[in-house]
């Protein structure tokens, strides 16, 4: 389109030039190729922008973006662990790693310190995080919580909802439900548009971290049946089309069902990757498999050995993950 616009004036240049046009009617001529060269930019630009765009799906037992099937190649960075000086750095390299998305946790403790008090700035700037994600081409899987353990105190929960002494996290009490729909309509406003369907990178979103695991560690007893579903709605109501998935540990993903969206697996069982595959697509039958955390390392107990793994061992086991046509998450790839 441009390489025809650029030949037609040149060539009507280079003639009025020879018939001795004033220099005065050359640069009207220039200005006018400029504005008709702006314009047909900004007109291809507007056509990418709003063409029509087909959100990630999970169905046929693979995930799907604008119409053909996808694997999805993902590692975890979390920015609010890495100074913001080195986000293009880090997400470049990531890129260059072979990896095409992004998956970033929400820490809602540092984003809201004191209650009603925000802050997204310099290294909590998670829109310009995704936005870096976005102009590199890569996707983003966004895991807001409102928990999202992450070896992060109190999985991210803010210090100030133990002022109320009766608080109880990660259920349907009324304070913790209010705190973290205010908290979420202040995160969501700030990146919706940065959705899929709106032309961002974000293609899913998780709903809590893990809810079965917090059941069997604490040996509470039955989980609360109505939290996830408020949580989903929740989201849904901030204005987030998005697929919805979960994920949990491989001994805990089944004790429970989300109306019908993914999960995901999380473990580092090097030799049972077809063992825990096998029963996530026999619980959930025309679903992707997705590792969501494929951990590549582990943290320190005080007074152990260091915890972590070869290249080697890593990449056998990866490629035992993806023999079985599953989506992948590095946990971490970095920052975390």
């Amino acid at each position: 389109m441009f390489d025809h616009l650029i030949l037609r004036y040149s060539k009507y240049l280079r003639a009025v030039w020879r018939a001795n046009v004033s220099l005065n009617r050359i640069d009207e001529l220039v200005r006018h190729f400029l504005l008709q060269l702006k314009m047909r930019a900004l007109g291809l630009l507007f056509s990418l922008a709003f063409a029509e765009r087909s959100p990630l799906e999970a169905r046929d037992g693979a995930f799907w973006l604008d119409g053909e099937k996808i694997t999805l190649v993902s590692g975890s960075i979390h920015y609010f662990r890495v100074p913001n000086e080195y986000w293009l750095d880090r997400l470049t390299k990531l890129k260059y790693a072979g990896l095409n998305t992004v998956e970033l946790y929400v820490s809602w403790n540092l984003h809201e310190p004191y209650s009603g008090e925000f802050n997204f700035s310099g290294d909590l700037d998670v829109v310009r995080f995704i936005e870096m994600a976005g102009e590199l081409g890569l996707h983003v899987l966004f895991r807001p919580g409102p928990y999202i353990c992450a070896e992060w105190e109190w999985g991210g929960h803010p210090y100030w909802l133990l002022h109320d002494t009766d608080m109880k996290v990660r259920t349907t009490y009324p304070g913790y439900l209010e705190a973290v729909e205010k908290f979420y309509s202040e995160l969501f406003g700030r990146v919706n548009h940065l959705m899929y369907r709106n032309g961002g990178p974000i293609i899913a979103v998780q709903i809590e971290n893990e809810y079965a695991g917090f059941a069997d560690a604490l040996e509470i007893g039955p989980l609360d049946p109505g939290f996830l579903t408020w949580l989903r709605q929740t989201i849904k109501d901030q204005q987030c089309e998005e697929l919805l998935f979960t994920s949990d540990g491989g001994w805990d993903f089944y004790k429970y069902e989300l109306e019908g969206d993914p999960y995901g697996l999380n473990f580092d069982d090097v030799l049972r990757a077809d063992f825990w595959l096998n029963i996530l697509e026999n619980n959930q039958p025309g679903k992707p498999k997705m590792v969501m955390e494929w951990w590549s390392g582990w943290f320190d107990f005080w007074g152990y050995h260091h915890q972590g793994t070869t290249a080697d061992s890593f990449e056998e086991n990866l490629r035992a993950i993806l023999s079985q046509n599953a989506s992948v998450n590095y946990y971490m790839f970095h920052g975390g």
